[in-house]
């Protein structure tokens, strides 16, 4: 997907209801870890299925990482890769 198609998608949609689950749990893990230490950057790399243009499901592995934005918002930023 290009940058703009993945904007544009549907969080809940955008995976399998396993991975969307998995990365559901994680974010509150990951979430209080980054807010115990707002400085300090970490990394963390899962393994989900998600879907293609063609609605076809997918191994990726996402890379993700918690951060502030100007407004002072918890952003998550997140690359994928195909890894099958």
């Amino acid at each position: 997907l290009t940058v703009e198609e993945a904007l544009s998608e549907n969080f809940e949609d955008s995976m399998s209801i396993e991975s969307l689950n998995l990365v559901n749990s994680l974010i509150e893990k990951n979430l209080k870890i980054f807010l115990d230490n707002p400085n300090e950057q970490n990394y963390y790399i899962t393994e989900i299925q998600q879907y293609n243009k063609n609605q076809e499901l997918k191994w990726v592995e996402i890379t993700t990482t918690f951060r502030f934005n100007n407004y002072n918002e918890i952003e998550i930023l997140g690359v994928s890769r195909d890894i099958e």
